[in-house]
């Protein structure tokens, strides 16, 4: 949300790749905000095709309010959802559920440097 709004991911690849230099996995995400932040802003597009991807270790303080969010994100407005999960001490069981929730894939790597191939089977998937 960086950007004042929706875009197509070309057009700040370059500043996101940039920004990815300083992301590590660690500490703890507020995931379900992020995920009621999306269902806010989807919500006002008229898009027919709505996708959230999560990157993430999946480490958050209120894993069902995720839960809870991931549902309203599907049944509100058809939106899929995918989850990356980074590093070996991801809570991938919480990821996998939010992904199966959303009807999207549970990707999980080990290095923030295999995102972009990530990022690729997520797009191939959607396809």
């Amino acid at each position: 949300m960086l950007w004042g709004g929706l875009h197509q991911v070309r057009r700040y690849w370059q500043q996101m790749n940039y920004m990815l230099k300083y992301v590590y996995a660690g500490g703890g995400t507020n995931l379900a905000n992020a995920l009621e932040r999306s269902r806010e802003v989807l919500t006002r597009s008229r898009s027919n095709s709505k996708h959230v991807i999560c990157v993430t270790d999946g480490r958050t303080v209120n894993s069902s309010m995720c839960i809870k969010e991931a549902v309203r994100l599907r049944r509100g407005g058809g939106t899929t959802i995918s989850t990356i999960a980074i590093g070996e001490n991801s809570d991938d069981e919480l990821l996998m559920r939010l992904s199966k929730i959303g009807g999207g894939l549970f990707i999980k790597i080990s290095s923030i440097h295999d995102l972009g191939k990530a990022l690729i089977m997520d797009k191939l998937h959607s396809m």
